[in-house]
């Protein structure tokens, strides 16, 4: 993989936390997709309401191994879930 520009080279533990404060659009967003995929959610435990998302909190701890630029031909190659 070849590098980015203003990518950054760092390696390791990454902590992804979500914001604390929201608006109106990013609820209409989330529940856009909710009905949008309510039929493949469904059978998941993935399927979450409004009021019982985490905010202003740490949600995942990863390892970031690598850093690519995210373009139409890089997402189209990604295999779907």
């Amino acid at each position: 993989m070849k590098p980015v520009q203003g990518a950054t080279s760092y390696k390791g533990p990454v902590l992804i936390c979500a914001a604390k404060k929201t608006d109106i659009e990013q609820k209409l967003t989330h529940n856009y997709f909710l009905s949008k995929y309510q039929q493949i959610l469904a059978d998941t435990d993935n399927y979450v309401e409004w009021d019982d998302l985490p905010f202003g909190c740490a949600i995942a701890l990863v390892d970031l191994t690598a850093c690519c630029l995210m373009t139409q031909v890089f997402i189209d190659q990604q295999p779907c879930l």
